[in-house]
């Protein structure tokens, strides 16, 4: 099949095929790949936030976290947070899985252990349900 002008089709088309075609090529060396959202105009479509890295490593939301954390812990913040602890809510055990330091309204991301399904929270619903205890001296 040849892709002879661009639409939002054949825009979604060659996100298909680069996920099929690409996905074994990568994994053969170990690596795997993410892609963000795709744009296109009459006669070409570019493929914002493409990132190849090694199978299992951790995602830039990921990485945001954990910075997140460690400046939390670094300058003594109010309220310190833990990403290893599971929060029980409706039925759901959500963990804190990514932030997003763009955000101002829903930075932190949770994740339901159960589906896999990803939650935007406030910082206020983040602090609330996942403050690291302090340990008295």
């Amino acid at each position: 099949m040849k892709i002879e002008t661009m639409n939002r089709e054949n825009a979604k088309l060659i996100r298909e095929i680069l996920q099929q075609e690409l996905t074994p090529i990568l994994e053969a060396y170990g690596l795997e790949f993410e892609m963000g959202n795709i744009g296109y105009d009459d006669d070409s479509a570019k493929i914002n936030g493409f990132k190849v890295k090694t199978q299992g490593g951790k995602t830039q939301s990921q990485k945001d976290l954990d910075e997140e954390l460690s400046w939390r812990e670094k300058f003594r913040a109010v309220v310190t947070l833990d990403a290893e602890i599971v929060h029980k809510k409706d039925g759901m055990q959500l963990m804190l899985v990514g932030f997003k330091p763009r955000a101002r309204k829903r930075p932190y991301i949770a994740s339901d252990i159960n589906t896999g399904t990803l939650y935007d929270l406030t910082t206020e619903q983040a602090e609330k349900w996942f403050a690291k205890e302090e340990v008295a001296a």
